[in-house]
């Protein structure tokens, strides 16, 4: 057991080199080392991913501001708990439901209303719900751009993905063949 919470896990994230992993335990992201005692890092959180490295935590922090909400990038220290923004995204406010359990199937993750992919290329793809599309960020420089998909689950050998396809109120489970496995652009 690295960690238990009487308020309850909602995301956690393992870093690249297994050395360290973080959570979202009551909105709060907490770091987790074992054999260490747990430490908060940051608060209000929507989602958690590390990057490329183990060094930086990237937490989403999505808030109501007036009719739109306001996501904000965070990049994290993992050792110190330092916290700096990298990029907000503001896009009016739609109320939103998580979608249903095929549809979350899809994705590499336990689903939720706000995720973080990490890329290749040490981008963040970021994909929140109801928001009017999916983002690239660098966390480099806090460039954000649009990208062009939703990311999807892919098999362990990188050679099949899950997608969907609906018809006529039907969904259909697709097992797709590899692409462009790792693509950047989202």
């Amino acid at each position: 057991t690295v960690a238990q919470a009487a308020q309850g896990v909602t995301a956690y994230t393992w870093a690249p080199d297994g050395r360290n992993g973080a959570a979202i335990i009551a909105g709060n992201v907490v770091a987790l080392t074992p054999g260490e005692d747990s430490r908060a890092l940051a608060d209000s959180v929507n989602a958690i991913a590390f990057g490329n490295d183990s060094a930086t935590v990237y937490a989403m922090r999505v808030v109501r501001n007036g009719a739109s909400d306001d996501a904000s990038l965070l990049g994290i220290d993992f050792a110190s708990g330092d916290t700096e923004a990298i990029a907000t995204i503001t896009f009016p406010h739609v109320a939103t439901f998580p979608d249903p359990a095929l549809r979350e199937s899809q994705f590499v993750d336990d689903g939720g209303l706000v995720r973080i992919y990490p890329t290749l290329d040490g981008k963040l793809i970021v994909w929140i719900l109801a928001a009017p599309a999916v983002y690239r960020i660098d966390p480099a420089d806090g460039a954000v751009t649009e990208g062009v998909r939703r990311p999807i689950l892919w098999a362990p050998d990188e050679q099949y993905h899950l997608d969907l396809a609906e018809k006529s109120g039907t969904v259909t489970t697709l097992a797709g063949t590899a692409g462009s496995v790792g693509s950047a652009d989202g």
